[in-house]
């Protein structure tokens, strides 16, 4: 059983390779798109996405980097572990990946570096509208938490309505909620935001 093979930089892409292999180190990430599950909730209307290109890459780079051959299915027709090739480990050119990034993110064109941060808040961006199983997106007005609203009561609310527009296999490990609250100092002052 072969082990991960790493990438090859094309030219300064030492920020897209430290990205996509963070990511090709995410379990429930790689086994999604290397079981081929993806492909079930591929989004090619959604005018947020690629049209599901960038995710095809995705999980053509991914099978060209964990040297996935094919898969195997059980009696019950669920994906089992993906089989891999014994071939040698050896550096995997990203090349069509990197053509399918920039064209539809000019700001990742040719060769130059860029912030790996950005690379994969779009890239999981990206991922997630190609997968998104919600196909039409309903307008929902979110409204603002009760002052005397629980938190918990304020997000289950606010989680749910996210859901009927969002909802992908990247949403359910990448996403969350945060509530911030800066409370001003100054004796007296008593302001809150």
């Amino acid at each position: 059983k072969r082990l991960a093979s790493g990438l090859a930089n094309l030219g300064n892409t030492c920020f897209m390779n430290s990205s996509i292999q963070c990511l090709a180190h995410t379990h429930p990430l790689r086994n999604y798109f290397l079981s081929g599950e993806y492909a079930r909730d591929l989004n090619r209307d959604n005018p947020l996405g690629t049209g599901g290109e960038l995710a095809m890459q995705f999980a053509t780079l991914m099978g060209d980097m964990w040297g996935v051959i094919g898969k195997r299915r059980s009696v019950l027709g669920t994906t089992d572990s993906p089989q891999y090739s014994n071939s040698s480990s050896s550096a995997i050119y990203p090349r069509n990946f990197k053509y399918c990034l920039g064209k539809h993110a000019e700001q990742f064109m040719g060769y130059d570096q860029h912030d790996s941060q950005e690379l994969a808040t779009y890239l999981l961006d990206a991922l997630h509208e190609d997968t998104n199983r919600v196909t039409k997106k309903p307008y929902i007005e979110i409204p603002e938490q009760g002052e005397d609203e629980p938190d918990d009561v304020a997000a289950d609310k606010a989680w749910k309505l996210h859901l009927q527009r969002e909802d992908s296999r990247v949403l359910e490990n990448f996403m969350g909620q945060v509530k911030s609250r800066l409370e001003c100092c100054q004796e007296g002052c008593n302001r809150v935001s």
